[in-house]
């Protein structure tokens, strides 16, 4: 298998091959002219065409979003449930846009922890998580913006469309380091 170890800035590649005597016998691969480690292979992408890899990485980890909001359906219910619930008092029901996309991404975001059966992305941390959230509430505001109808769809959108981006925020360093 190959092996990368990285000194003074180069890339050194070695291949381990597996000895019949236990252990492994080591090979080198391409010691003579090691590639400078440039930004781009810092953060995971190819270097020969990193807006290529670019795209790829979005539309990957985009469509990846859809198949875990599928797996979130059972969260998706009960906080549609619950929202609605919520929106029987007039109180809530007038309140503005962004408040009420912030109402129903906390309501799925802890509805999510419940034991409850739902896919979720490898954990980067809480920094990582806050990041995801705050995205997701501020993109589904702003394509939501422009709708001035507020009904069932419009709700029902609001949730699917939350969902969709913070599954996509989430994920997306899960799709760059794997």
């Amino acid at each position: 298998r190959p092996e990368v170890v990285s000194q003074n800035g180069f890339l050194y590649i070695y291949w381990l091959q597996a000895d019949p005597n236990r252990g492994f016998k080591l090979h080198e691969i391409n010691n003579q002219f090691p590639k400078k480690i440039t930004l781009w292979r810092k953060i995971g992408l190819d270097e020969t065409a990193p807006l290529v890899h670019s795209l790829f990485l979005a539309v990957s980890t985009i469509m990846l979003s859809f198949v875990y909001t599928a797996m979130n359906l059972g969260v998706l219910v009960v906080g549609g449930l619950l929202f609605a619930l919520i929106q029987r008092w007039e109180a809530y029901k007038k309140q503005p846009l962004f408040y009420q996309v912030l109402l129903a991404a906390v309501l799925l975001l802890v509805i999510s922890q419940l034991p409850i059966a739902a896919g979720k992305p490898r954990f980067f941390g809480v920094i990582h998580y806050a990041l995801s959230f705050v995205l997701a509430t501020l993109g589904t505001y702003f394509l939501m913006r422009p709708v001035k109808d507020r009904g069932f769809f419009v709700y029902a959108a609001i949730f699917v469309l939350w969902m969709v981006l913070f599954g996509y925020f989430s994920l997306l360093p899960q799709n760059i380091l794997t």
